[in-house]
Order: C-alpha cells, then sequence, then structure tokens
C-alpha cells in the first residue's frame, strides 16, 4: 500500500501498486480486499476520523472481507498467484486406506493429514509448503 496525503476528503488516502500487491486470479477475492481497503470500511479498519462518510457494513460481511485480506496476505507472503486447491475427497481417500491398514501412516504423518484436512473443510488457506508436503507424501505411500 501506497499511502498519499490528500487534503480533500472525497480522495482515498491510499493506492494499491500491482506491483507491490498484485492482483489475484479470482475476482471475488479482489473485490473483497478492495472493499475492505476502500472508503466505505474505513469506520471498521481505524480511519473513521478521515472521513465523514458514513456506509456501514454489516458484522457477516466485515467478516468476509476480513477473511479475504487474510487470505490474499498469504498469497502476497508465499508470492502465490492464486489459491491452491486440494480436493477433500482425496484426503478422505487417504484416511480411509491409512484405516483399512492398506499402508502405514507414523504419528506426524496422520496429524500432517489431520490438519491439512481441517484446513480444506473450513476453507483455509493452504500454502505452497503445505500442498508439496501433502502431494510428496502421496508419492511416498503410494509409490
Amino acid at each position: 500500500m501506497d499511502k498519499k496525503t490528500f487534503y480533500r476528503k472525497y480522495t482515498h488516502p491510499f493506492t494499491i501498486e500491482n506491483n507491490i500487491l498484485p492482483i489475484v486470479n479470482k475476482k471475488e477475492l479482489n473485490a473483497n480486499v478492495a472493499m475492505y481497503f476502500s472508503e466505505f470500511n474505513l469506520l471498521k479498519i481505524g480511519w473513521g476520523d478521515y472521513y465523514s462518510t458514513q456506509v456501514f457494513i454489516k458484522d457477516e460481511e466485515q467478516e468476509i472481507l476480513e477473511n479475504a485480506v487474510v487470505y490474499y496476505q498469504n498469497l502476497v507472503i508465499n508470492k502465490m498467484n492464486s489459491p491452491l486447491h486440494i480436493e477433500e475427497g482425496l484426503i478422505k481417500r487417504l484416511q480411509k486406506t491409512a484405516l483399512n491398514h492398506s499402508i502405514q501412516l507414523e504419528a506426524h504423518e496422520k496429524e500432517f493429514i489431520d490438519y491439512l484436512n481441517r484446513l480444506v473443510l473450513e476453507g483455509e488457506f493452504i500454502s505452497q509448503a503445505v500442498f508439496d508436503t501433502f502431494i510428496a507424501l502421496l508419492e511416498v505411500k503410494f509409490n
């Protein structure tokens, strides 16, 4: 974010620099991030004194915007262009195979699978490192 100084109340104090905070390949995520940092949300993010604009965003909507910003920050921190996706069914099949004793999972591998399952079920961010670890585990167990 590049802070801008203006003396007119209707000018937003921030611009998003694409080379620093890139637009990701997900329209809804981009829209929610933009709305979070827009003048319409300044009361919620602590810039309420800067504007006289009084637009109120519902608590449920605010939670969606906050989650989008956290997700977006994870993408930027991990230098990823788009969110990674792991199919829930793939994790379930791995867990079922372990329960049937077709493969053996060590304690730390089971903990990792449980953690990954929670991330997928709750729609949490999956980093490149977590994704790569899962793929490596599949290759080791099924090759």
